[in-house]
């Protein structure tokens, strides 16, 4: 995977070797990996407490991590799963918040084997995609030096 920003715009190419599958769960174990707390950034008054919220911290293990089914399960579009649905004519996945965590990540497909995140929500909630991208990257490499010894 390579990726590189043009004109503002983040652009995601998939690599010969491999599946646009492989890319997407690999950005979104990224951006769930890099992602920082729900409560980050939020005032919660001191007493107040619903599902999810105790004592003003939103329940989040920074060492949790997210399995392919568990990607496969959330790659969403609208309501609909994988792969890659249409809607109005444009196919996309991501991840907004998962297990407490801000991922904010919405990937736009543009033609085989391309992809672009939506720069402004990402960018407004977690600034540049760099270090999630990087990140993605690393998750590709482990993932065929996996497949390679099975």
């Amino acid at each position: 995977m390579k990726y590189e920003k043009i004109n503002g715009t983040t652009h995601i190419y998939v690599g010969n070797d491999e599946t646009e599958l492989d890319v997407a769960r690999a950005i979104l174990k990224a951006s769930f990996a890099t992602a920082r707390s729900l409560a980050e950034g939020v005032i919660i008054e001191p007493n107040y407490t619903t599902p999810g919220i105790v004592l003003g911290t939103i329940l989040y293990d920074k060492n949790d991590s997210i399995s392919n089914k568990d990607v496969d399960s959330l790659i969403q579009f609208g309501v609909s799963l994988l792969p890659f649905k249409k809607a109005n004519n444009v196919q996309r996945f991501g991840l907004d918040s998962y297990q407490g965590r801000r991922c904010k990540t919405d990937i736009e497909k543009v033609n085989k084997k391309h992809f672009t995140p939506d720069n402004y929500i990402f960018e407004r909630d977690r600034g540049a995609p760099d270090k999630m991208l990087d990140m993605a990257n690393e998750i590709l490499a482990k993932e065929k030096i996996t497949k390679r010894h099975k």
